[in-house]
């Protein structure tokens, strides 16, 4: 029977720092099937996630400059759209921030602005555009396991992402614990664009890295939605080269 021995970190494993196979670790022992496999594992449940913010990390400086090029009037659209569904008192959360367009639009309409992301490159971009807004503060956060309490705000926003998460229903779990009873959760998402020959830019996307899970058109995000139990949810579509349907959910069902 083969020795087990116990795994060992990726950095002795490196071929920048040990010129041998990922299979080899120190003292010339092979790394057993069984821990390769428990690495593997490992990769698949996080591994999709950081290669995801690796991508959104290298592209952060020209997202908006490509946004504007590709998709300006979607672009800038939902991030007014979403601004104007703000209302003066309210205390917002908005995960998946990105660059902070839509940051930018829902700060001076609300009380308290949390902005959140997975990426460090986004995050430092959302940085700069917020920097004067003393209500936002910017922090990093997993929209499937969010780090605030029950009921911490009164509208929380998730702009085009949930075509991009392997779970999108425990992210939208997440973003009903956190949000209060009667408050509001808005979820811009990109959707399929009518004519097939436009939809290269999502396929160009996703081969480059971006992790499109879902490639949803407006009845099958609608599907999504009422499928969660939002069948009270109200839409509005932002018309674009890339459309973006915006739903809008009431809190009202949580979850055990």
């Amino acid at each position: 029977m083969r020795a087990s021995y116990p795994d060992v970190p990726s950095r002795f494993c490196c071929r920048a720092q040990n010129p041998v196979s990922p299979r080899q670790c120190t003292r010339g022992r092979s790394i057993p099937s069984s821990v390769m496999m428990r690495r593997r594992r490992c990769a698949r449940s996080t591994g999709t996630r950081r290669c995801s913010a690796m991508f959104w990390d290298r592209v952060a400086p020209l997202y908006d400059a490509f946004e504007n090029t590709v998709n300006r009037a979607s672009y800038e659209g939902t991030a007014l759209a979403v601004g104007q569904m703000i209302g003066p008192g309210d205390e917002v959360l908005e995960c998946a921030c990105g660059t902070g367009a839509i940051s930018a639009a829902i700060a001076p309409a609300c009380a308290r602005l949390v902005a959140t992301d997975y990426s460090d490159g986004m995050l430092a971009q959302a940085r700069k555009k917020l920097a004067k807004r003393s209500n936002v503060t910017v922090e990093q956060a997993d929209i499937t396991a969010l780090p605030y309490a029950d009921d911490s705000f009164d509208v929380a926003v998730a702009g085009n992402v949930i075509h991009l998460l392997p779970d999108p229903e425990q992210a939208l779990r997440e973003l009903a614990r956190v949000v209060r009873p009667g408050g509001t959760i808005i979820l811009p998402t990109y959707v399929e664009p009518p004519k097939r020959k436009q939809g290269v830019i999502p396929a160009l996307l996703a081969r480059l890295g971006a992790g499109f899970e879902r490639r949803f058109t407006p009845a099958s995000y609608r599907a999504f939605v009422e499928g969660m139990g939002y069948a009270e949810a109200r839409y509005r579509l932002v018309r674009g080269r890339i459309p973006c349907v915006i739903a809008v959910l009431p809190n009202r069902k949580r979850w055990d």
